[in-house]
């Protein structure tokens, strides 16, 4: 372990723990940062919020668009993390600046709802229903219906994983999908779970809080709309980015999402960062291999872009 991620956990862990069997989510949520830090692409991204009309509701997301390239954009549609129950775009800024200047390309971060107030499946539901907005809005926000990606951190990754898996069946179909340490199954006995499950920031213990905060106890764990790792049809869905890191709880679970993947005949690029933690990507001044990070999802993304158009054949 670095001498950098040594200092920041040795920060953290001298907090005072917290007592989950105690803990309000809404009282947790308020408390948390609304960001961890500035990113290094602020200055050459126009970001700016807008409102998505979804059934009987309206959400906000936050459009970013890079300064130095003008015309019809490929858009990555992306989702922040926080567990399913804390975070809002401003959260994930940093990363979707970086992502929108290096990759050359537009995105749009979803202020979907948050646990406990809306449990599964709402946020599900409006990523489901913003993704389709914003590929049947695509003229008046000048981006390219053709070249549409998902991608997410975190719970935002899981997210994203599921409308890959469904997009194989219906319009738009997806041209990529960017999973940054994503929750990819509820389970909690993986060996990165077991040996990193306290200590190292995401903790198993908060994890499964979040798990309980988020779904009802009614519903199938194994259900891939929850555990996208469960799913058995992976065949012909789009290709794959996969950012994790070595002292993340759920490091081996998006590893064994990569290889099941692969075995389907998915075009898979895995990258885990060593001497990292969870969403290390969001603490620029913290790990100064965040930005590295943010620079290869977004060259894995511009090659995506590169192919030919993914919708064309969904047009007849």
């Amino acid at each position: 372990m670095n001498e950098i991620l040594r200092e920041f956990l040795s920060e953290q862990n001298s907090k005072a723990p917290i007592d989950f069997t105690q803990l309000d989510a809404v009282e947790f949520r308020n408390s948390f940062p609304e960001r961890f830090a500035e990113g290094s692409y602020q200055q050459n991204v126009n970001k700016v919020d807008i409102e998505i009309n979804l059934t009987g509701n309206k959400i906000s997301a936050r459009f970013y668009k890079p300064l130095n390239i003008s015309g019809t954009l490929p858009v990555l549609v992306y989702f922040h993390g926080g567990g399913f129950v804390i975070g809002t775009p401003a959260l994930s800024d940093s990363v979707c600046e970086g992502l929108a200047y290096c990759a050359q390309c537009a995105v749009v971060s979803i202020d979907y709802r948050l646990a406990p107030e809306y449990p599964f499946p709402t946020g599900l539901q409006d990523a489901f229903e913003a993704l389709n907005w914003i590929y049947h809005n695509a003229a008046a926000l000048d981006i390219d219906p053709e070249r549409i990606a998902v991608g997410g951190n975190s719970a935002g990754g899981n997210f994203a994983a599921v409308l890959a898996q469904a997009s194989k069946d219906v319009v738009p179909a997806l041209c990529h999908q960017v999973l940054l340490f994503p929750v990819v199954n509820y389970g909690f006995d993986s060996v990165s779970a077991r040996e990193y499950g306290q200590g190292y920031f995401l903790s198993r213990e908060m994890m499964q809080w979040f798990w309980q905060t988020y779904l009802p106890e009614h519903y199938d764990k194994s259900d891939p709309l929850i555990s996208p790792l469960q799913a058995h049809r992976l065949k012909e869905v789009c290709s794959a980015t996969i950012v994790t890191a070595q002292y993340d709880i759920l490091r081996d679970d998006a590893h064994t999402y990569a290889e099941k993947l692969k075995q389907a005949g998915v075009p898979v690029t895995l990258r885990c960062w060593n001497d990292s933690i969870h969403d290390f990507i969001l603490m620029p001044d913290k790990f100064p291999v965040a930005n590295d990070a943010i620079v290869f999802a977004a060259e894995q993304l511009k090659n995506a872009f590169a192919i030919p158009p993914c919708n064309q054949s969904r047009r007849a």
